[in-house]
């Protein structure tokens, strides 16, 4: 058997690393530019960094239109000096945060459709939440996850809630529509809630984390036992949280800012 023979591997798959292939660290493409170099059609790209951002590798940056990749793909290089140092720079303004409430304070990013915690900064107090980094928690049903689909258009946003949603908890909301609808509003909120939608005993406050050209490349997030969680503390709590996401992503942009 030769291996190499084109009726032995996948075109399509074997074209889509070609295209992976051609960024590191803060490298932006265009379309056109991307078939130059590994030689394909535009048509064949754009439908090949189309899947790539759906799927989390890739995003557009909308004030050029060029494509970059995100956190998910960075934090898979241990060698990437900017995402370890946009990581390093995201948490000091997490235990900032961590300070002014003393409560879990998380770092995530998407994967299809689940979120995975890449930082956290724990809570010093006895009764608090247990999360694993690393570990992937569904999208549909966290603050967090619904944060990083906050910027999809209404059908990306279809193609990632699953038709049936499971209910975690009593309190899961499994309305499709109505989790659809909370998706959109963070676009001019900034922020949502959720409480006991995933966990019980516990609540969340989440705000999305912007990249290159707006475009949602992480969030951040308190969670809290819901005892602690009352209408004061959240009211305190939401702009402390946005305006700590927006920092960190201030922080992003500075740091992967492509050099013309």
């Amino acid at each position: 058997m030769k291996k190499h023979e084109e009726k032995f591997y996948i075109q399509a798959l074997y074209k889509g690393l070609n295209v992976l292939e051609c960024f590191r660290d803060s490298d932006e493409y265009g379309v056109t530019e991307i078939g130059e170099l590994i030689d394909l059609p535009d048509s064949t790209v754009q439908r090949i960094v189309n899947t790539l951002e759906m799927k989390g590798y890739l995003y557009q940056n909308t004030n050029n239109k060029k494509y970059r990749l995100t956190p998910r793909c960075l934090l898979n290089n241990t060698n990437n000096a900017n995402y370890l140092k946009w990581k390093d720079h995201a948490r000091k303004h997490m235990e900032i945060l961590n300070d002014f409430c003393d409560e879990n304070v998380n770092l995530a990013v998407r994967h299809d459709n689940l979120c995975s915690y890449i930082d956290l900064v724990e809570s010093k107090q006895l009764l608090r939440p247990n999360f694993t980094l690393g570990d992937s928690y569904p999208i549909y049903c966290t603050a967090l996850g619904r944060s990083l689909l906050s910027d999809l258009t209404d059908a990306e946003i279809d193609l990632t809630i699953p038709e049936k949603l499971e209910g975690r908890t009593p309190f899961t909301l499994t309305d499709r529509k109505e989790v659809i609808k909370r998706i959109k509003e963070i676009q001019k909120s900034r922020y949502t809630t959720e409480v006991e939608e995933f966990y019980l005993g516990l609540s969340c406050i989440s705000s999305p984390i912007f990249g290159l050209g707006n475009k949602v490349i992480a969030a951040i997030s308190v969670t809290a036992p819901k005892v602690r969680m009352d209408e004061q503390t959240e009211t305190k709590l939401i702009p402390m949280i946005i305006n700590t996401a927006e920092k960190i992503s201030e922080e992003y942009k500075k740091l992967f800012t492509f050099e013309q």
